[in-house]
């Protein structure tokens, strides 16, 4: 059990240095990103970027999905490690290709005066991708988190040089974000010597097979997980036009973060789901894992809130000020993500993840009928909404799906109270005087310590546990 935790911590720490530290840079730099960009260029920059994550989707064929789970299992034996990269390469050469011919094809009839950053971006992005998650896959978190750092850290580092000095605008945040990448993928690349797996003579028609058998199924259920996170924007544009993606895309991001933070946990935790053995002591600790989890997110959502209300106007220039209000939705819906997450870190590790994939598909056709049908109604506010319903949509399917591989318990204890908490905060931040929102973020503060007293004293002794092990060696 110990070792689990310590391995789970270790792994969570060595990812979270590399993502947070910079996201929580990049986030104090809200107030000079709107301070220089319009809402509509704002708005732009945010589209292509969706675009370029959603077609880099169908040209990487998830096959880095499939790298990492099949490296997990044999992270310690060389040779079956570098037949794996091998036709992972291939594979992802091939589809490379395919699209690069595809676009060449079409690059006379796109009138964009973006779709040069568009085909490059995707392309790095994809070989980024692939890269990353061979040190993650062999189980080098130190490599794969520095990997992140340093990508991050050079996007925000070009974007204040072409934005401020050289007054690039929507150009300088897509040439920003290419830099960044290809700073990312170089280093993975020298630091796990990458081409040294790489051998021909490897090549197995049969193991590629097997590698997009996994991965194929993930494509229809990535492409939908995207709509759901990013029909919105596109569906707000063609109605409410780019200014209103701008607001949307600030509000989003307070949410991204909370986001980010759950992703450091859930890497770790579906590579220590993976390698878990599913017997009685095994559910067990899934089981309380899971609670945990629910706790300390549940309190970082409602501690978001209450902060956000405090100091919203000292972040964001007030030309975005209607994107305060969007913000309490889009942290509910994303704690719904992360309760549906939990679970879905179980079904990958049971491989079934054609299960996953129904459920995303499922959600994006409810995310964009609800947006259609309530967006002439409700403008910009149709976008949460919808969103709230296809998370919701993804839980209940994944839950029903989970109680078939083991029982799950719910902490009604904790929920409940969670709830009021919730709606006490909610009630402030939109009505309560600057006073009032003090008080409640100090109520909030003690409420979550108390809750997570046990966790957080856990924490403490496997880091300074795992920071003295370090040391000696």
């Amino acid at each position: 059990m110990k070792n689990r935790n310590n391995e789970l911590l270790k792994n969570t720490i060595a990812i979270s240095i590399g993502k947070m530290g910079i996201k929580i840079v990049q986030f104090f730099l809200l107030p000079f990103y709107t301070s220089i960009l319009s809402t509509e260029e704002y708005g732009i920059a945010d589209l292509l970027n969706a675009y370029i994550s959603l077609i880099s989707i169908i040209v990487s064929l998830r096959i880095e999905q499939a790298l990492f789970r099949y490296l997990a299992e044999v992270r310690e034996e060389k040779e079956k490690c570098s037949k794996i990269i091998t036709n992972v390469f291939i594979v992802t050469a091939c589809s490379l290709s395919v699209f690069l011919l595809f676009f060449l094809l079409m690059f006379p009839f796109l009138k964009s005066p973006y779709k040069m950053y568009f085909i490059t971006n995707v392309i790095i992005l994809v070989l980024s991708n692939v890269v990353t998650q061979v040190s993650r896959g062999l189980g080098d978190y130190k490599t794969y988190a520095a990997a992140g750092l340093l990508t991050t850290f050079f996007m925000i580092f070009f974007n204040i040089i072409f934005l401020s000095v050289f007054q690039l605008r929507v150009d300088g945040l897509l040439i920003s974000v290419l830099f960044g990448n290809i700073i990312g993928l170089l280093y993975v690349l020298y630091k796990k010597r990458v081409f040294q797996y790489i051998n021909m003579g490897y090549l197995d028609k049969k193991l590629m097979k097997e590698l997009c058998k996994y991965s194929f199924p993930l494509i229809p259920s990535e492409l939908s997980w995207q709509i759901v996170k990013t029909s919105d924007k596109f569906i707000v544009n063609f109605v409410l036009g780019a200014g209103s993606v701008g607001i949307l895309s600030i509000s989003t991001r307070f949410s991204s973060i909370y986001t980010e933070i759950y992703s450091v946990y859930n890497m770790s935790w579906i590579d220590v789901v993976v390698c878990q053995n599913f017997n009685e002591e095994g559910k067990a600790y899934i089981n309380r894992m899971i609670h945990i989890a629910f706790r300390i997110f549940s309190s970082i959502c409602i501690s978001m809130m209450a902060a956000i209300s405090l100091f919203f106007s000292a972040l964001v220039n007030e030309t975005y000020q209607a994107s305060y209000y969007l913000i309490p939705m889009y942290l509910f819906l994303t704690l719904i993500y992360i309760s549906r997450s939990l679970f879905s870190g179980i079904l990958i590790a049971k491989k079934k993840v054609t299960v996953i994939a129904k459920a995303t598909i499922g959600a994006g056709i409810v995310n964009i009928l609800v947006n259609l049908l309530l967006i002439k109604w409700v403008g910009i506010w149709a976008a949460p909404i919808s969103s709230c319903c296809a998370y919701f949509y993804m839980f209940l399917v994944d839950l029903v799906q989970v109680k078939k591989e083991m029982e799950i318990t719910f902490e009604l204890k904790y929920i409940i109270p969670y709830s009021i908490l919730f709606g006490i905060v909610l009630v402030g931040y939109y009505y309560g005087g600057r006073n009032f929102k003090i008080i409640l973020c100090l109520v909030v503060g003690c409420f979550c310590f108390i809750v997570n007293k046990k966790v957080l004293k856990f924490l403490i002794q496997y880091g300074l546990k795992i920071f003295h092990i370090q040391k000696e060696e």
